[in-house]
């Protein structure tokens, strides 16, 4: 499964928040680098706006997962 479907998978989920969370969280546990899911995660957002077809409220789940992947948001919140 690409990067992409898992994260539609986690937008899909009942709650997708916390999905994308879990999704990522993974990621870093499993090593990938922090840098390059920034990069998969930016991409995934411009690819969906080009789209035309991004729901809001999906965009935000993963505009809320880049701010805690930077530090941009409260420190409990962040993803180390």
């Amino acid at each position: 499964m690409t990067f992409e479907e898992r994260v539609q998978n986690a937008l899909h989920a009942v709650e997708p928040g916390a999905a994308l969370r879990q999704l990522v969280e993974g990621f870093v546990r499993e090593g990938h680098d922090k840098a390059s899911i920034l990069q998969q995660l930016e991409s995934f957002v411009v690819l969906n706006r080009e789209r035309g077809d991004f729901p809001e409220e999906q965009e935000e789940f993963v505009l809320d997962i880049l701010d805690a992947l930077t530090g941009s948001c409260h420190p409990a919140s962040r993803i180390q």
